[in-house]
């Protein structure tokens, strides 16, 4: 190699050295503007990963932006030792983090162009001309202010992000929910309710029926035992759609997905329907709700009756800032390269730890000793991506979303089981943390707790991952553990079909509300037995019905995708409850799938009778961004 060229790389490596400081320092600045309006704004604190994530774009951006110039400048023949371009790099990395928010206040929100567009590219790229103007506007006046005081730009960069680093740990000290109080709250109303007991509903997302140790599962969940043996286990529990939002939906209205219509990701719950909460609002409950899935927004009405909602908004944007805000336009672009660098913060990103909504739950109930309360903790730790605990930022998803050709490893199929294994052990952890709080509150005994699950997770037992794709029990069987106060039916094993519809009728019911006349699920205390339940998916990708009973299960697949899925499913759940072998395509089985097929047929003919019809809303694409990260779009 030359001298020349050696020397060429030396000074490019010492360039890109030199950009450390004022990349730190570019970051540091955009984290502390960022971090501080939300809290200013909120009154809510920011996620304390801003200490790590913007200081790393800003080095990431300085590091890019000192090469860029450094090549430039030998092409123009400017020497590279001037001590300006130490605030060249940091202007450019500050620019180029807050860049992203500009063009979509300007281009999306005063002119609603698109960027793919003639218009749209044009004023980006005078934008951006004018971004580069003011780059070195900045430059010019940051070079004459450390000449003036006489200090140079590396010290200068190391005393503003130390000072800039102090005020984020302030303002990021606690984890990015934003609550929303909505309806207000008649303390008179508390009076009707006295007497009644305090109600606290768990929702375990993605968890699997078979994971646990009550149903016999292989993670360690001594806790969740613990609280199975205080009351009742149900063995034969169903939810009525495999994915979040139709599942949720059903249970927040008691009603089939045929009749609330919230099949898709657009869905939103008809404002006139009657939910959980609401009906335990009118009763003179206090309702309140911590939980962190996308899907459970304000957008889609799961608010409704609710006195304070409070949720980890998409992109982390609390409903009183404004759009434009970094974190809308910003923060999921970005994360996306972060993630793969600096792995422990993508937790974060995705969703927020059990162990912060226990917290949160704890707090408010300290804070609230005075009140009768209804409340939805919703913990997402068990969905994918799954991680590492204790935490060390290593996890792993599913090779794909849905049904895949090519059978996976055992190595990596067991790298899988074992990191959802170690979530389904943490979150045991963390209702534990709750239930001993109560306990040591006196609290435990006399409130009416519910733990129950959504969906599932598929490990590739019929060719395929995660959920939301297929109508078997991996994913469409439910979690169902029944507290009562004072340990009521203690030790209780009850093994008649029960659908996710029923919890909200079983929870009124006992407490003595009024039951809405247009719930569809029934008080499992009082209520018949049923001999079907009822499952259905809507989703583009797939649309199927299922109807299961004890001893059998037939589906219908009316749109799916891969050879393992057939039009017609039929399984003896007696003799082979993994639905391995399926009897639709044995011709002596063709009368009993004939007359299940009626059965599933008029079942939902008549919920449909029954139906109020449901809204779309248009997803934000910050929203759109979460989703795909969830695996829920591609």
């Amino acid at each position: 190699m030359s001298n020349e060229n050696s020397n060429l790389i030396v000074r490019l490596l010492r360039k890109i050295a030199g950009a450390i400081i004022p990349g730190l320092l570019g970051g540091a600045v955009v984290g502390i503007v960022e971090s501080s309006s939300i809290s200013l704004v909120t009154g809510i604190a920011w996620s304390s990963e801003g200490l790590y994530y913007y200081p790393f774009l800003g080095l990431a951006v300085a590091v890019f932006c000192a090469a860029a110039v450094f090549i430039i400048m030998q092409i123009v023949g400017r020497k590279d030792s001037s001590p300006s371009l130490g605030a060249f790099y940091f202007n450019a990395a500050v620019s180029f983090l807050f860049f992203p928010a500009i063009p979509f206040l300007i281009i999306d929100r005063w002119f609603q162009l698109e960027y793919a567009s003639v218009p749209g590219f044009l004023l980006l790229a005078v934008l951006l001309a004018i971004f580069v103007s003011i780059i070195f506007l900045l430059e010019w006046l940051y070079g004459k202010l450390i000449s003036l005081i006489k200090v140079g730009w590396r010290t200068s960069g190391i005393a503003i992000t130390i000072i800039a680093y102090a005020i984020i740990i302030i303002v990021t000290r606690t984890n990015p929910l934003g609550t929303v109080e909505l309806e207000p709250y008649i303390t008179s109303d508390a009076e009707k309710v006295k007497n009644k007991p305090n109600i606290i509903l768990i929702m375990l997302d993605t968890l699997r029926q078979d994971a646990i140790s009550p149903y016999g599962g292989d993670a360690d969940t001594p806790n969740l035992e613990d609280f199975a043996e205080d009351g009742i286990i149900y063995t034969s529990a169903y939810n009525n759609a495999p994915w979040t939002k139709p599942s949720i939906a059903s249970l927040m209205t008691s009603l089939h997905p045929l009749q609330h219509g919230v099949e898709t990701y657009q869905g939103i719950i008809n404002p006139e329907v009657v939910t959980l909460a609401k009906a335990l609002s009118d009763m003179g409950y206090y309702t309140v709700t911590f939980q962190n899935n996308p899907h459970i927004n304000t957008n889609s009405n799961f608010h409704i009756g609710f006195n304070t909602f409070t949720i980890k908004e998409a992109a982390r944007r609390h409903p009183k800032l404004p759009q434009f805000t970094l974190s809308k336009r910003h923060g999921l672009f970005m994360m996306r390269i972060v993630k793969h660098f600096y792995p422990t913060v993508v937790v974060d990103y995705f969703y927020t730890a059990g162990e912060n909504i226990t917290q949160k739950g704890i707090d408010w109930i300290k804070d609230n000793k005075d009140k009768k309360f209804f409340m939805y903790l919703h913990y997402m730790d068990p969905h994918f991506p799954y991680f590492e605990h204790p935490y060390s930022g290593y996890q792993m998803g599913p090779p794909g979303y849905g049904k895949e050709s090519n059978p996976p490893t055992d190595e990596h199929l067991n790298e899988l089981k074992r990191l959802y294994r170690g979530e389904v052990e943490y979150i045991d952890t963390v209702l534990g943390t709750l239930f001993d709080y109560l306990k040591s509150e006196a609290l435990y005994d006399n409130t009416f707790i519910i733990v129950t699950s959504d969906h599932g997770e598929e490990f590739y037992d019929h060719g395929g991952w995660g959920h939301g794709n297929s109508l078997y029990d991996e994913q469409l069987q439910a979690n169902l553990l029944v507290k009562l106060p004072g340990k009521e039916m203690k030790g209780t094993v009850d093994s008649a079909l029960t659908e996710s519809i029923d919890i909200a009728p079983t929870i009124v019911g006992y407490v003595g509300g009024e039951i809405p006349n247009q719930w569809e699920g029934r008080n499992l205390f009082s209520a018949e037995p049923i001999n079907w339940t009822f499952g259905k998916i809507g989703l583009p990708r797939y649309k199927a019905e299922s109807i299961t009973s004890r001893e059998e299960k037939l589906f219908l697949n009316t749109v799916h995708h891969g050879d393992s899925l057939k039009l017609v499913e039929l399984y003896d759940m007696v003799n082979d409850p993994l639905e391995r072998n399926n009897l639709a395509d044995n011709p002596e089985y063709q009368k009993r799938v004939n007359t299940l097929r009626d059965t599933l047929n008029s079942m939902g003919t008549d919920y449909v009778s029954r139906s109020i019809k449901s809204e779309e809303m248009e997803l934000d694409k910050a929203t759109m961004e979460q989703l795909k990260a969830l695996g829920y779009i591609e």
